[in-house]
């Protein structure tokens, strides 16, 4: 539940941010009032959007590579010592 709650808010963050870079370049008069500078605000909008991809991508690998050292856990069976019930909930939680 807090994982898809924070790889949903980072796909949130990402699109928010990619809408600003878009509103910016396409009309930065509009969009950034009052300056003479454009590009500054965009820079800050890129190093933002690095950031938040950055952290989306760290999370699903991280995901992944636990659910890879989960899986072979079960495979070695190193983890009898679960209850079936257990073992079977950890997978579906890892499988989201």
């Amino acid at each position: 539940m807090i994982k898809e709650a924070l790889i949903k808010k980072l796909e949130g963050d990402v699109a928010k941010i990619e809408a600003n870079i878009v509103t910016y370049l396409s009309k930065p008069a509009y969009a950034i009032a009052e300056h003479i500078d454009y590009i500054t605000p965009i820079e800050k909008e890129l190093e933002k959007l690095s950031a938040a991809k950055g952290k989306l991508v760290s999370l699903k690998l991280l995901c992944y590579t636990l659910w890879m050292i989960l899986r072979k856990m079960f495979q070695y069976q190193k983890m009898m010592w679960l209850p079936a019930t257990s073992r079977r909930l950890l997978i579906l939680w890892w499988k989201k």
